[in-house]
């Protein structure tokens, strides 16, 4: 229906004749950036007993976004892996990556560790957030690679670190220790050029890889 959400149009797209949605936000960044003003004071996560609205998620990102932008030098278009279950640093992680306009792969956390190497190197990653299960698991991974010039991963961040065990993971770092250390400008992702339709978002790699 012309005006409304769903409304498509015909658009010339890298080379090529598209059906598009005419009203769709040119980007994920933008999508975000227009819906948590929204929805600013509304609960956006629920995750056990926390509750985060989209105005709490939106600071986290935007912190988060600096420290990768501003630690591990993640600028737009270099790609961020996520390797964790269903915690709400994965969300933030990935609004995190889109606000700098950077390509977010998804990792099937339960993948081997052979094939959890493979698509974490194969995606190019400059960091890697991960659980305390996969911290386990990718530790002495994490500890070779971070110490090799000749990879691209800068740094391995771990997400809720499990109380009254031994957390010190060598070549990984507390995702919170990273975020609450960071002293750096504010919102300096926003220096990230702007993203545009044809800019590439997400690595999703399947089930069966």
């Amino acid at each position: 229906m012309p005006g409304g959400l769903l409304e498509t149009e015909t658009k010339l797209i890298d080379g090529r004749i598209q059906r598009v949605y005419k009203n769709l936000a040119p980007s994920l960044r933008h999508l975000w950036l227009s819906t948590y003003t929204l929805h600013a004071d509304r609960v956006y996560l629920a995750f056990e007993n926390e509750r985060l609205s989209y105005e709490e998620v939106h600071r986290r990102a935007s912190r988060a976004a600096d420290v990768l932008r501003n630690t591990y030098g993640v600028r737009k278009g270099d790609h961020v892996g996520i390797v964790m279950r269903n915690f709400p640093e994965w969300v933030i992680a990935w609004w995190a990556t889109h606000l700098l306009g950077a390509i977010l792969a998804a990792v099937n956390a339960w993948l081997p560790l052979n094939v959890l190497e493979f698509c974490i190197l194969n995606a190019d990653c400059k960091v890697v957030v991960v659980d305390p299960e996969r911290a386990n698991v990718l530790e002495r991974w994490a500890t070779r690679v971070t110490a090799d010039p000749k990879t691209c991963v800068q740094g391995v961040l771990v997400v809720r670190p499990l109380e009254g065990k031994n957390n010190g993971w060598k070549g990984i770092r507390s995702w919170d220790e990273a975020m609450e250390s960071y002293k750096g400008d504010a919102e300096s992702w926003k220096n990230e050029a702007d993203c545009v339709p044809e800019d590439d978002a997400t690595i999703f790699f399947t089930s069966g890889t």
